[in-house]
């Protein structure tokens, strides 16, 4: 067992809903696209998956990558909103930091057209986000209503995708089309139309969407030899329906996803499956959908997760060591100067200079990888050090470095690695770990309101980038997190606390970009190995600039 290893489960906080829509989130690569309609009052967001031919038999499914998706308002005009693509796991998104944001309280129809198929689905927009996934049930449903008046409530939508899915199970036991596909479009309008016809008859009753929750996959970072997942959820039904759950591991390259059954017990499904080996020279990305089947409800994915196979190869971090403040300078806005500089990044390609403060760098300043602590190294006299590691250790999701000079304390900087963001072979990255005494620690702890920090019962921690206080188990009731977050958003706060006890402290929670207010990530439960009189940080790995 590797030394203070973190145990590590990241997952994307992608909580996709079957119908109405649920809080939703973004991802790293989750295909932007640009093309707003109307500034900033295009203040929605939406996200999801693009699925053609997703039936009552779940192998027929093909996730749909780098196609085209639009948003358009009801009536259907054919005069777009806005656009965006999807990614390479068939993921879209919607939002206004993307600059494709989507009109609130709205109406919509989103479309997926590429590789000979077209895909849509209704949407009802909110101010804030949610998500919606596209596939072949909701697409039969999507061109029964396009034609609707300008609104329709989700109670509506849920009726036209379960009579939509009636008339798809019916279609397909007569070895039916592929109604996804751009050839069958006529077909498709047919048995929307018969959809359309039994929801007006008042044949179709109103029925809830199964709700699934506390998904995990683990690990979800493999290193190159690929390895065992587990997989494990509780789903649950309003009306009590008996459910079913599978899960789909959709492989780059592969045509037909692998069906894993999952085995149900008490509201809880587990299951598994075997990540094969990676021996290219690129992250391969498994993505894997969970459908959860009531028998009544339009059948959808209920979450999408995705599982990291790292390749062989090595990558460099790039190390600033630095005191706290700019110390021959006033000591004004030191907070905010290092909130700033601790969120690690990384670069894909290219160089670019380190800006380095020279009265803040620390000469002389020992680092080493805390998983392989030969991997050490000096800080030059420009407080820069360089260290070339592994990929290999980052397949727990993230990588720890100890830092000490005599006089000051000694820091952790804890790198997460989200799940729905990859390292690759040749990486470089930046990394500040700031060092300073505890008489300055306790001075910025005091700026920040969290009062007196007691030293010999734990160390100063932070959380940075963190949407809401960050879970932690195992902690005293003496202990503090307050929020040190100065830009008046409320999706993303950095924390401080104090008085946390030493040793083994679990932590879980939500990342979001700094800068990308609808861009999250999810990470832990994770194991942070606590030592009294030191500081210890934990922060993101942003996707490569």
């Amino acid at each position: 067992m590797k030394r203070l290893r973190w145990a590590t489960c990241l997952t994307m906080v992608l909580a996709l809903a079957a119908c109405s829509g649920g809080g939703g989130t973004g991802d790293a690569g989750g295909g932007g696209g640009g093309g707003g309609g109307g500034g900033t009052a295009n203040t929605a967001s939406v996200d999801g998956y693009a699925l053609g031919a997703h039936r009552q038999a779940p192998a027929e499914q093909t996730l749909l990558t780098t196609v085209l998706v639009e948003a358009y308002a009801l009536p259907f005009s054919g005069s777009r909103l806005a656009f965006a693509s999807t990614n390479s796991s068939g993921r879209f998104v919607f939002s206004a930091a993307a600059g494709n944001g989507l009109p609130p309280d709205r109406t919509l129809l989103l479309r997926a057209t590429g590789g000979t198929r077209v895909v849509s689905a209704i949407v009802n927009t909110i101010a804030g986000a949610s998500s919606r996934n596209l596939n072949e049930t909701t697409h039969i449903a999507a061109l029964a209503l396009q034609d609707s008046t300008g609104a329709v409530s989700d109670a509506s939508i849920a009726r036209y995708e379960r009579a939509a899915r009636d008339q798809l199970n019916t279609a397909l036991g007569s070895g039916a089309l592929d109604y996804t596909q751009l050839a069958n479009q006529t077909a498709a309008n047919a048995l929307a139309t018969a959809a359309e016809a039994a929801v007006t008859a008042g044949t179709v009753p109103n029925n809830q969407a199964p709700s699934l929750s506390q998904l995990q996959l683990t690990p979800s970072q493999l290193g190159k030899a690929g390895g065992a997942v587990e997989i494990s959820l509780r789903a649950s039904d309003p009306e009590a329906d008996t459910l079913t759950a599978v899960a789909l591991v959709f492989t780059p390259g592969v045509s037909a996803p692998q069906v894993v059954n999952l085995v149900g017990a008490g509201g809880i499904f587990t299951g598994g499956f075997t990540a094969a080996a990676n021996n290219t020279s690129e992250t391969r990305l498994l993505t894997v959908v969970i459908v959860v089947d009531d028998g009544q409800q339009a059948t959808t994915p209920t979450a999408v997760r995705t599982v990291t196979v790292l390749p062989d190869g090595r990558v460099l971090l790039d190390i600033l060591c630095e005191t706290l403040v700019d110390e021959p300078a006033s000591r004004a806005a030191a907070v905010e100067a290092w909130r700033t500089a601790a969120t690690p990044r990384w670069r894909r390609g290219g160089t670019r200079a380190r800006q380095v403060n020279a009265n803040q760098s620390i000469r002389g300043a020992t680092v080493s990888v805390i998983d392989d602590p030969t991997i050490t190294g000096t800080s030059g006299s420009d407080g820069l050090l360089l260290l070339e590691a592994p990929l290999a250790l980052a397949d727990d999701g993230a990588i720890g470095l100890l830092t000490s000079i005599a006089g000051r304390v000694t820091y952790r900087q804890f790198l997460l690695l989200p799940q729905s963001v990859t390292l690759a072979a040749g990486d470089r990255i930046e990394v500040d770990l700031v060092l300073a005494t505890q008489a300055q620690w306790t001075s910025v702890a005091s700026d920040i309101g969290l009062g007196s920090l007691n030293w010999a019962l734990g160390p100063l921690t932070s959380f940075f980038n963190v949407s809401g206080a960050p879970g932690l188990s195992a902690t005293a009731a003496t202990t503090v997190l307050r929020s040190i977050s100065s830009t008046g958003r409320t999706d993303d706060y950095d924390w401080f606390g104090s008085n946390l006890p030493a040793g083994a402290v679990t932590a879980s929670g939500t990342f979001t970009h700094p800068v990308q207010a609808n861009t999250s990530f999810g990470y832990g439960p994770a194991n942070l190995a606590l030592a009294a009189g030191q500081v210890a940080a934990a922060s993101a790995l942003l996707p490569p600039s």
